[in-house]
């Protein structure tokens, strides 16, 4: 049909071009002509609709069956691999079970045997006379195990020991102790009995219940500290000791402390024993004392205060409201020593452990002798180093 209308259009475009050249636009022929290939080309346009229309229809009839095939190729494809799964499954009960029957066929095979040599008597043994227990014990050697005990324990112990010493070294002697601190050693006091104490009266009977041999040491020790003659006769400031130690060693410096101020004053010197331990500042309201003097807040008198029965005059540690600069403090220790020398012939300073107190730096700067206190056998070497080397530093 297409194509006829398309000869018929092509033979009208003909036609009213031929018309169009003999005749006027107003020919009716011309006219007429013109309306028959209006007409014909409509017809083409309608027709071309129409098969454009049921081209499309075929389209969407053939696109719906190519879906319905493809959703039917998935269904079969998953019916497929789930087969192919079951097959699987299926092979592996199988093996199972052909394990299982090789193992209860082995099982029915052992457990036949075993029923048959139930039967047999294989043993060639009888018994020739009843077992006579033993008179005395063979095994083990008592003897051999203690001594073996006694010096296996002695090894392990001395072993531990050397460990233990080479790990972490301690003060053994005077000598090494001298060697470590370059400088000389006053002397060794003998340990009490109440080590554990960390608190020693001044005067009265339970202060001079010391020693002879400990008073004779702590009265060397002053003599050879202030038997040099290097302080010139007319000096302003008071002669003074600071003693310091470990951290660990707070009962023993506290007791070398006070030991010297008894000393003295048992030899008729007054004597100011200055408490500046930080760790003795656990009061929940401190009254005045060093810190405050050396802040330049209170003078020594007002706060110091003699111990009952003694020559020694106490001053303890004060409150710690306020870090004050070493320079002041430099200058208020030497004012505290200047004035102090009216009144007093020796100053003892408890001056706690110097790597943590860093408040007693004044005094350091300003003390005439720093004692050093260690425990043979206990104080470890690397704490008198530390402690050496803040002195120096301060």
């Amino acid at each position: 049909v297409i194509s006829s209308l398309q000869a018929q259009e092509t033979t009208l475009v003909g036609q009213v071009s031929q018309l169009g050249t003999e005749l006027g636009p107003r020919h009716p022929s011309l006219i007429a002509a013109q309306q028959q290939l209006r007409d014909t080309r409509q017809l083409i346009a309608r027709e071309l609709g129409r098969i454009a229309t049921a081209t499309e229809t075929d389209y969407e009839r053939a696109l719906a069956n190519q879906q319905a095939l493809e959703a039917k190729v998935a269904g079969m494809k998953s019916k497929s691999l789930d087969t192919d799964q079951a097959s699987v499954r299926l092979r592996e009960l199988q093996r199972d079970l052909e394990a299982l029957r090789s193992v209860y066929s082995n099982y029915l095979q052992r457990a036949q045997e075993t029923r048959e040599q139930i039967n047999v008597d294989s043993t060639n043994a009888r018994i020739i006379s009843n077992a006579m227990p033993a008179l005395k014990k063979s095994w083990p050697p008592l003897p051999l195990l203690l001594l073996g005990a006694i010096f296996g324990g002695l090894g392990l112990g001395t072993g531990l020991a050397l460990i233990a010493e080479y790990s972490s070294p301690t003060v053994l002697s005077s000598a090494q102790m001298q060697s470590a601190i370059d400088a000389p050693v006053l002397g060794v006091v003998p340990a009490k009995s109440d080590t554990g104490r960390r608190w020693w009266p001044f005067g009265g009977a339970r202060a001079a219940a010391s020693s002879q041999k400990t008073d004779a040491v702590v009265g060397l020790a002053l003599r050879r500290m202030f038997s040099s003659g290097q302080r010139p006769a007319d000096w302003p400031l008071v002669p003074s000791i600071l003693v310091t130690s470990s951290p660990g060693e707070g009962a023993q410096r506290s007791r070398v402390a006070r030991l010297l101020a008894n000393a003295a004053a048992s030899r008729g010197s007054r004597v100011l024993f200055i408490d500046a331990n930080a760790g003795g500042g656990g009061q929940k309201d401190p009254q005045p004392g060093i810190l405050d003097v050396l802040r330049g807040e209170y003078a020594f008198e007002a706060v110091s205060h003699y111990a009952a029965g003694s020559n020694v005059a106490v001053l303890g540690r004060g409150r710690s409201k306020a870090v004050f600069q070493e320079a002041h403090g430099i200058y208020f220790a030497q004012q505290m020593l200047a004035r102090a020398s009216r009144s007093f012939e020796l100053v003892v300073i408890d001056g706690g452990a110097l790597a943590d107190n860093l408040n007693a730096s004044p005094l350091v700067a300003m003390a005439d002798e720093i004692v050093l206190v260690a425990t043979l056998n206990a104080t470890p070497m690397r704490d008198v180093t530390t402690t050496s080397q803040a002195v120096s530093v301060m």
